[in-house]
């Protein structure tokens, strides 16, 4: 499965994507200073409430505009 997250200046779009489907989608508001544990455990949630294991994540794709959150996020993940 793919984790594929859309980081906008105001929000991030998130997917799960399990060969071709679309298995969940998420949005959660940006902010430009986050840490990389708030981000992780987000992820993880959200996952979890969606029914994804985030053990079976295998890739994730990131398309960021916001170059101050890059490095939280590449710690989250």
């Amino acid at each position: 499965m793919i984790l594929c997250l859309d980081v906008g200046n105001t929000t991030i779009h998130g997917g799960v994507y399990r060969d071709d489907e679309l298995i969940t989608q998420f949005r959660k508001m940006s902010r430009q200073h986050f840490s990389a544990d708030e981000a992780g455990l987000f992820f993880k949630s959200v996952l979890r409430e969606n029914n994804v294991d985030a053990r079976l994540i295998n890739g994730i794709a990131v398309c960021s505009v916001v170059p101050a959150v890059n490095h939280s996020l590449r710690g989250a993940c």
